[in-house]
């Protein structure tokens, strides 16, 4: 039987050699030889088919002067890179998110919660070289190779093509944005976006800047880059080599001192800040969405954490409350819409009710369902319709379930009212003969106690006391009046649809 599998093993292995013998390239950094099963052209191609997957899922922000400018910090930076068979492609998604990534083919992607904590185009410039490296080093090609180990074994005993191949793992490029890098991949994407940034002439300490600030803003709000540490972790090795690798190229290409600070502020002066128009923020105790025109007040004792498409709420760690909302282009009934929820899932229809909110018409059903232990619970579906949007109400406890509680929490806003809300945005304020931190920050944020959060948010932590005099003439971000509990506000990760299945089963068990 030894003799056996050994041959079978043997076999397989000089199949899997034959077949991988053709697909050996240079690696384009490190000049050594390596296997790679897939060409150029695949490559592109699967960046572009993964691109409207990216915006549909992160969005696009609608900002043509940001995203053109990006665009150009992007192409001075590629120019520079070892790969020139690719056209890169720059993109601002439109997350709150602290996060950057990139995808095969020279696609790059940076949030716009990426671009509110640069301080200078430098710096940016640093974040767009890292990703660069791993596009140019083909570090996501590999990931992607050992993802799909399985089906390259299988592809080469049924003598697979390229193509088929191709075919095969092409739908897991969207997988790749949250795979943790390795940390010599890090290593490298530091040190070659180190050198393609000094090389277009940015001041290179500014990656290590950069890096700095992200661990001193990982301290206090560790949730703000829970996306970014996913990929790409944040060590103190990382920041402590960018910053020797910066004093070593400083003395090779001393001409290398271009920073951007005044040119980069002036280009987000205006940019949207905190969630967006779709996300709902919270104030106080109060969620808002202005895209879809709701308004929640949030019960005592009740932490809500948005998520795409509504909210969850939670005592403790027990789930309590979902809210999801709806556009659609032609009308749906209050039954239809709760029907295209609930015809996915095993429940069982108790009752049903009809109910008014804000002179919008609606339903209130009961339903039982199992919970995974086969025990029989109830859920209460409230289900609104207006001309363009739905809204459904999950109350999965008794105190969510309560006759009038959706009533008493929820307001739906007139498109008026909607209208008058107006969302954060950052202000480049130019400092004035005598300001000092203190000051500003009472202005714009009517505390004096934000000095230090002002300071950490333009880098200007340790150079400047809460009461001394700023330079005249320099630039500064602020958000007039965004409130602390806003910065503070969590949201979940999970796809709204993991959300509901985690509560709603989609088979009811044996004996049921």
């Amino acid at each position: 039987m030894r003799t056996k599998n050994s041959f079978v093993a043997s076999f397989l292995s000089l199949i899997i050699f034959l077949f991988l013998l053709p697909a050996c390239a240079v690696n384009p950094v490190s000049g050594s030889h390596e296997i790679m099963l897939f060409s150029t052209d695949q490559e592109v191609a699967m960046g572009r088919k993964a691109h409207p997957q990216v915006l549909k899922e992160f969005g696009y922000y609608e900002n043509r002067r940001v995203q053109a400018y990006v665009s150009a910090v992007g192409d001075r930076v590629g120019r520079h890179c070892e790969r020139r068979d690719i056209t890169y492609h720059f993109t601002v998604i439109d997350s709150p998110v602290v996060n950057a990534f990139a995808l095969p083919g020279g696609y790059v992607y940076v949030s716009r919660g990426l671009l509110a904590e640069c301080n200078n185009e430098a710096q940016l410039a640093g974040v767009i070289g890292h990703e660069l490296g791993h596009v140019n080093a083909r570090h996501n090609m590999k990931r992607l190779q050992s993802a799909v180990g399985m089906n390259i074994l299988t592809a080469a005993v049924g003598a697979a093509t390229g193509s088929s191949l191709w075919q095969n793992v092409s739908g897991q490029i969207m997988g790749l944005i949250s795979q943790k890098y390795s940390r010599s991949q890090e290593r490298e994407a530091d040190k070659l976006g180190t050198r393609y940034m000094t090389l277009a002439g940015y001041d290179p300490r500014q990656m290590s800047a950069f890096l700095q600030r992200l661990r001193e803003l990982h301290s206090h709000e560790p949730s703000a880059l829970e996306a970014i540490m996913a990929s790409h972790p944040l060590t103190s090795e990382r920041v402590a080599s960018t910053a020797a690798l910066a004093d070593q190229l400083r003395q090779r290409y001393p001409q290398a001192k271009d920073t951007g600070r005044d040119r980069y502020l002036s280009a987000i002066d205006g940019m949207l800040y905190g969630p967006g128009k779709k996300d709902g923020f919270v104030t106080g105790r109060l969620y808002t969405n202005v895209f879809c025109r709701m308004q929640f007040v949030i019960p005592t004792e009740m932490e809500l954490k948005t998520l795409k498409g509504g909210f969850a709420l939670f005592s403790g760690r027990q789930q309590q409350f979902i809210f999801l909302y709806r556009r659609f282009d032609h009308y749906l009934s209050p039954d239809e819409l709760a029907d295209s929820l609930m015809k996915k899932y095993a429940v069982r229809l108790r009752s049903e009710e009809d109910i008014t909110l804000n002179r919008t018409r609606g339903i209130r059903r009961k339903y039982r369902v199992q919970d995974k232990n086969g025990r029989w619970q109830q859920i209460v579906l409230t289900s609104l319709s207006r001309p363009k949007f739905g809204y459904l109400f999950l109350g999965l406890t008794p105190r969510t379930q309560e006759t009038g509680f959706v009533n008493r929490h929820v307001s739906l806003l007139s498109k008026k009212a909607a209208a008058a809300i107006v969302l954060p945005t950052i202000k480049i304020y130019r400092v004035r003969r005598g300001d000092t931190l203190a000051g500003i920050a009472k202005r714009f944020l009517d505390s004096t106690e934000e000095a230090e959060v002002l300071a950490g948010y333009n880098g200007l932590k340790g150079k400047f006391g809460p009461r001394q005099p700023l330079p005249v003439g320099m630039l500064l971000k602020v958000i007039p009046g965004y409130p602390k509990d806003s910065r503070d506000s969590s949201s979940i990760s999970r796809q709204p649809s993991s959300i509901i299945a985690s509560v709603l089963p989609k088979t009811l068990r044996s004996g049921s």
